[in-house]
């Protein structure tokens, strides 16, 4: 009635409710905005933080390998120690996968099953062919390889089989005491560390167990080889 009758009264009255409403409406919008620009910019520092530790371990791992090749060339590692060093010029997905392809220095030749080496020191294959000015590298992931080699630091001998990947896998009996973590050695200079151990899985039936190692030089991303000369 009082709208009827009265509206200048009516509206001169709620007009107050109406706007404190409207001021209520527009700081909870504002609250859940800011709300919201909060939780993004949040995520979007997270995946920044994340981007830079990728960043800087890629740093670190460049770094190493320009430490390795200054020292090589500024004489610090003998030759005959270092071998020869060769750049990756394919490697997987560009070259078949558990293989390299790598240039050689003009003038150098290889032999075939020499030792090959990665940042390091770690053993990652052996040359497939005799050859010079490009060489094919397998490495010891390649599917169905077979390579002698220690596991744990007791160092108890295995018979190492590639699986692809940068993965190998060896068989061991249950007795043998074994866990993640593990390092696989092989031939080099001495035993020196080539995998860690990722699965176990036991073989009820045959009372061995099989154990799934990863390599320690990935090979999607090796730059740069060393190959033994003795």
């Amino acid at each position: 009635m009082l709208r009827t009758f009265t509206p200048s009264l009516f509206f001169g009255i709620t007009a107050p409710i109406f706007a404190f409403g409207n001021a209520g409406a527009q700081n909870i919008s504002s609250f859940f905005a800011s709300f919201y620009n909060t939780q993004e910019l949040y995520n979007q520092n997270s995946k920044l933080l994340s981007q830079v530790e990728e960043l800087t371990y890629e740093n670190q791992k460049i770094s190493t390998e320009l430490s390795d090749i200054k020292a090589l060339f500024e004489g610090e590692v003998p030759m005959e120690e270092a071998g020869i060093l060769a750049g990756v010029y394919a490697r997987p997905p560009l070259s078949p996968y558990d293989s390299l392809l790598v240039l050689l220095p003009e003038g150098v030749s290889v032999e075939k099953e020499k030792l090959v080496l990665g940042p390091g020191g770690i053993p990652v294959g052996v040359v497939a062919e005799n050859a010079t000015s490009f060489a094919t590298i397998i490495l010891f992931s390649a599917p169905l390889k077979e390579t002698q080699g220690w596991i744990t630091e007791e160092k108890i001998p295995v018979t190492v089989t590639g699986e692809g990947g940068g993965m190998v896998s060896l068989r061991i009996p249950d007795e043998v005491s074994i866990k993640e973590g593990d390092m696989l050695y092989l031939g080099g200079p001495g035993a020196l560390p080539a995998g860690s151990v990722v699965l176990i899985t036991e073989n009820l039936f045959e009372n061995v167990s099989k154990v799934s190692v990863r390599l320690l030089v990935n090979p999607f991303s090796i730059s740069w080889v060393r190959i033994d000369t003795l």
